[in-house]
């Protein structure tokens, strides 16, 4: 199952119609140039799972302030830490 929502979720993001725009229309090869990114930044990235990452990279891309792209980090760090 979790195949197959992470393909519909990436086709969303990836795909070029209309839909995609509002996610902030990348190609793979630039999702995973930002995922990586991400990951290289900050050491306190590193713990948490790439559906974070592509979480982030998307409202980063549709805009999202730096206020509420710091506090999302700050969330997931923490559910993080506490497993």
């Amino acid at each position: 199952m979790g195949a197959t929502v992470a393909s519909f979720f990436l086709s969303r993001v990836c795909s070029n119609d209309a839909n995609a725009l509002r996610y902030g229309n990348i190609s793979m090869a630039g999702l995973v140039t930002e995922v990586d990114g991400f990951y290289k930044t900050e050491e306190a990235n590193k713990p948490l799972p790439i559906s974070i990452a592509v979480v982030y990279v998307i409202m980063r891309l549709r805009g999202d302030s730096k206020e509420r792209l710091q506090t999302f980090l700050s969330v997931m760090r923490k559910t993080a830490n506490e497993k």
